[in-house]
């Protein structure tokens, strides 16, 4: 678990990877998905349950962490988060012209 940022990482690949897909002990594979449809102005967030024998689990499952990984991970740091939000408001009010993607 990479502690800077508090999220699990994946067994393989450069360590800086959040793991996309928790591993159940009943062997479902739950996977975080969104949508945005700007033509509607809806955003949507929420979890895909993959079992086996359903299309892309064989590869998510090969990336999955354990559950009791996942909740090892540390919760939200109110003061760290109130730091990064600040950091920003300050390099956005420096930089008015520059956006995001």
């Amino acid at each position: 678990m990479d502690e800077r940022a508090g999220y699990p990482r994946q067994p393989e690949g450069d360590g800086t990877t959040p793991a996309i897909a928790v591993r159940y002990p009943d062997g479902s594979v739950h996977v975080p998905v969104g949508l945005a449809d700007p033509a509607t102005a809806t955003i949507a967030c929420g979890t895909d349950i993959l079992r086996p024998g359903d299309e892309d689990y064989e590869y998510r499952a090969a990336r999955a962490i354990p559950v009791e990984e996942a909740q090892r991970r540390p919760e939200r740091d109110p003061e760290r988060a109130a730091a990064l939000k600040a950091e920003f408001k300050r390099r956005f009010q420096r930089e008015p012209g520059r956006r995001s993607a």
